[in-house]
């Protein structure tokens, strides 16, 4: 995944927009490619009157999986502004990471349902 500047040490890892092109997700990480980079905020943004403005922030201190420790978003495939619903891939672990493209209730905040078990940070989702 191609990473790109936003300002200071904030880079975009992925935007998502609805089919209605009224909404859009994006996958935020901070760092730099000399220091590695950190999931920072999962950013859900309305377009209003030709303005895209910040409609629901879920930022990486509030982001937990059930029994997990350690957990962050690495990558956005869809939303669906209607059911307030997007399907991220989520990594969980430490030392092992697993990676799996799951259903997240983005106003409940809550995986609502794991739907692919992935090999790797890389895999598609094949839904």
């Amino acid at each position: 995944m191609d990473a790109k500047h936003i300002e200071g040490d904030l880079w975009s890892f992925g935007v998502v927009e609805a089919d209605s092109g009224r909404d859009r997700l994006e996958l935020r990480y901070i760092g730099g490619k000399d220091t590695g980079f950190y999931f920072h905020e999962l950013v859900w943004e309305k377009n209003i009157d030709g303005k895209w403005e910040r409609f629901k922030t879920l930022p990486a201190n509030q982001f937990s999986i059930e029994n997990t420790k350690k957990a962050w978003v690495a990558g956005v495939h869809a939303l669906e502004p209607k059911k307030g619903q997007a399907i991220i891939m989520v990594a969980k672990g430490g030392g092992r990471v697993d990676y799996s493209w799951c259903s997240y209730d983005l106003l409940g905040d809550s995986v609502m349902k794991v739907l692919q078990n992935c090999k790797d940070p890389y895999e598609k989702y094949a839904g």
